[in-house]
């Protein structure tokens, strides 16, 4: 059996576009979550890629897509409940706090087959993807390349830095996690193992709960030190500020819960140790 390897990749994409003096124009920059999915079934081989604004939901969107290409098939061989998936993707303090930076798209061998917002530079930079599989940094080169023949030149400053690793090797799931914050860098592991649970399921299932952990570390910076705030007065009981706070904290229980029911379905082991979130 195959391993299943992929990866969670923080990504800055800045286009400067060049005009014909020499010059250039305004940037277009894009700051996205990616994550590439070889999925196999039969004699049909989608490559899917998936971007979006928020860690977790990357990673829930990921596992959603996962689910539905074992129980339904192929992807590209019909009309997958796209907008469903994203729906259950996105959680309820995602959808009523954060509507601005929820976007997502969904790549199939290179091309657009779902997205909630546009974005044709993404667009060349996937179907560029296609052609340079392997190796993702050779893709913005292509991307320059593309973009010169079509009269419309561009330089591209590329930065990424790896935000989560899966590996399955049939009989375990490994799944390393960075997260880097502005004053402190959080690196943990854990695996995941259980004879009775299928193994794209517990593919899927580290991919949700993962992007529950990396969640949960962002709740925790907006949590920090919430009392003060409101005792002091600058954060008044029925302000929007305080609505969301209330609702981070209900949402910081939430993944809790979810990570004590992912413990009970399989064997988990943290390295070094469980991180101390709640």
């Amino acid at each position: 059996m195959n391993d299943f390897v992929t990866s969670l990749v923080r990504e800055k994409i800045i286009f400067l576009p060049q005009t014909a003096e020499g010059g250039e124009d305004e940037p277009t920059v894009i700051r996205s979550n990616r994550i590439y999915l070889r999925l196999v079934k039969g004699d049909v081989t989608d490559n899917v890629v998936i971007r979006a604004q928020n860690m977790g939901d990357t990673l829930r969107m990921a596992a959603r897509v996962v689910e539905d290409h074992m129980w339904k098939g192929a992807l590209s061989t019909r009309k997958p409940p796209w907008h469903s998936m994203w729906q259950q993707a996105v959680s309820l303090y995602g959808a009523n706090f954060n509507t601005e930076n929820n976007w997502v798209a969904v790549y199939i061998d290179g091309k657009n087959v779902y997205e909630t917002t546009k974005s044709p530079f993404t667009d060349v930079v996937e179907r560029c993807a296609l052609a340079t599989l392997y190796n993702y940094d050779e893709t913005l080169k292509t991307v320059e390349t593309v973009m010169d023949k079509l009269e419309k030149p561009v330089q591209i400053k590329h930065s990424a830095n790896i935000a989560a690793i899966f590996r399955d090797s049939g009989e375990i799931t490994r799944t390393s996690l960075m997260h880097r914050g502005d004053t402190r860098h959080r690196t943990f592991h854990f695996t995941a193992e259980d004879g009775d649970i299928g193994r794209i399921e517990r593919i899927a299932d580290c991919f949700a709960i993962a992007g529950a952990f990396l969640e949960a570390i962002e709740l925790n910076i907006l949590l920090a030190n919430p009392e003060t705030a409101l005792a002091s007065g600058a954060i008044g009981a029925h302000s929007g500020r305080a609505e969301k706070l209330e609702a981070a904290r209900q949402r910081h229980i939430q993944i809790k819960h979810a990570v004590k029911s992912f413990e009970n379905r399989f064997i988990v082991n943290y390295r070094p140790d469980k991180p101390d979130l709640w």
